[in-house]
């Protein structure tokens, strides 16, 4: 299965800062939409480039951590304003279990950490197709230093990504803003679902091959074992070839049925879900979201 989901490396300083990739996904398995689709999965390397977000921070969270809905910018990540530019988004503060080791392997807290901010920001953003968007979950806990002095706390923030993945700067509150459906924040590949490693976000209205469809399917809980990729696939293709059909409003050969699937070692980190993609043989400039029957934009 191909890994599509890097963490950037962990920093000797106050916090740790962990990007939750949407594309946090393994495996491209693909099929026209009209019949069933023929799934294959590919075995490959690292499917996503590294997203490092904004420079970690130098100082701790202090004693009070930022309240749920605050805006975050800078290498500090000080507090403004949203209708101020910033790149964070608090979804919710925690507590990591007191059951942790008291020098955790990072992957213990990442496993600990990860779930509850894509939980947080399911919650927070109003829909659970927050995969299938442009916007991306991030997961805050103390230093090593911090650690050992007794600081447990988790801070989960969102950020909306731009094509490299990384934060872009942005005003207005992302609270709610999945509510009423992803046309703001859908995602659009400039590559193939189903071959690419790495997909490269573009805008819906630029040229594309793939647009992430809603329906993102939950294929288990992060503390199940994961399904093996035939259990996923098995569970994916019907439910993606329903979901692009009923996207583009009709079943046509020219377009195809694409999803991407868990690692073991995603799904314990909280991407226990297929997202699902509708794609093309060229390059499309405008949504497929019904269009029918209709020649597809050129």
């Amino acid at each position: 299965m191909i890994a599509a989901l890097r963490l950037p490396p962990v920093p000797a300083v106050a916090a740790v800062l962990v990007t939750v990739l949407a594309t946090g996904l393994v495996g491209g398995c693909t099929g026209p939409v009209s019949g069933t689709p023929t799934a294959g999965t590919r075995e490959s390397g690292p499917a996503s480039g590294q997203t490092s977000g904004p420079a970690t921070p130098t100082s701790g969270m202090g004693a009070a951590p930022p309240r749920v809905g605050a805006c975050v910018r800078g290498a500090e990540y000080d507090e403004v304003a949203c209708d101020q530019p910033h790149e964070g988004e608090v979804t919710a503060t925690d507590t990591l279990p007191a059951t942790l080791p008291a020098t955790p392997d990072e992957s213990v807290v990442r496993q600990a950490a990860l779930p509850r901010c894509r939980q947080a920001a399911v919650g927070y953003l109003g829909s659970g197709d927050v995969d299938a968007t442009r916007l991306r979950s991030w997961a805050f806990w103390p230093s090593a230093r911090d650690w050992a002095a007794g600081q447990r706390w988790l801070v989960c923030a969102v950020f909306e990504a731009g094509p490299d993945d990384r934060p872009v700067a942005r005003t207005g509150s992302l609270h709610g803003a999945l509510a009423n459906g992803l046309d703001a924040y859908q995602q659009c590949a400039a590559g193939s679902p189903s071959r690419d490693d790495r997909l490269v976000t573009v805008p819906c209205d630029q040229p594309h091959l793939a647009e992430a469809v809603p329906g993102v399917l939950a294929l288990g809980a992060p503390h199940d074992p994961p399904p093996s990729p035939e259990q996923m696939t098995q569970a994916a293709q019907p439910h993606c070839a329903q979901a692009v059909t009923g996207y583009v409003g009709a079943a046509r050969p020219d377009v195809l049925v694409s999803w991407r699937l868990p690692s073991p070692a995603s799904w314990s980190e909280g991407f226990s879900v297929a997202v699902c993609y509708v794609e093309t043989t060229t390059a499309v400039k405008s949504r497929l979201r019904g269009i029918g029957t209709n020649p597809l934009p050129s």
